[in-house]
């Protein structure tokens, strides 16, 4: 919800995930946002328009750089025979984020007990 804190009024809801937001991040050069949900989906908002501009599926994880030029998303992959989760890093210049990720990188988690 966007609200405005001088009179504690709702502006606007953002409506799209399933379940509960986890993390916002906001675009430091623009009126973009990002919101990571539980429902495995992170997604990129516009507040000027009010609208999804683009949904990351799979994603734990969305965050703009600091030049607020670029969006990383964590995502995963499970393989079904093995439940064995692979994690990626998905690299996305915001102007054309609908293309797709310029750069995909695989990362590997090792649990420590």
């Amino acid at each position: 919800m966007y609200w405005n804190l001088h009179n504690n009024e709702i502006l606007y809801s953002f409506l799209g995930h399933s379940d509960k937001i986890t993390d916002i991040n906001i675009n430091p050069l623009n009126d973009l946002f990002l919101t990571s949900s539980s429902d495995n989906t992170s997604r990129l908002w516009d507040l000027t328009k009010r609208e999804c501009i683009c949904i990351f599926q799979d994603s734990n994880h969305a965050v703009f750089d600091n030049t607020g030029k670029v969006i990383a998303s964590v995502t995963f992959e499970t393989d079904k025979n093995t439940d064995k989760i692979t994690n990626y890093i998905n690299l996305y210049a915001v102007d054309t984020v609908t293309k797709g990720p310029f750069k995909v990188s695989f990362i590997q988690i090792i649990q420590i007990n």
